[in-house]
């Protein structure tokens, strides 16, 4: 599996909802990689029960807090 640190490093600073291929371009993993990884991270920051959570709109995820 892809190291999943770079799409969270790119959705943390980024600041904005992003699509598949944007996060692809700016990580550098492969585009159909990227839907994995970003329910890999979203399992992986419910289960830590903290503020901060991904959050999608129209299929673009983003870091956020609740």
């Amino acid at each position: 599996m892809t190291d999943p640190r770079p799409v969270e490093a790119v959705l943390f600073t980024s600041g904005s909802y992003l699509s598949a291929e944007e996060i692809s371009e700016l990580a550098a993993v492969e585009e159909e990689e990227v839907p994995g990884i970003i329910e890999d991270l979203r399992e992986s920051y419910a289960d830590m029960d903290r503020a901060l959570t991904l959050f999608e709109e129209k299929a673009r995820p983003s870091f956020g807090t609740h």
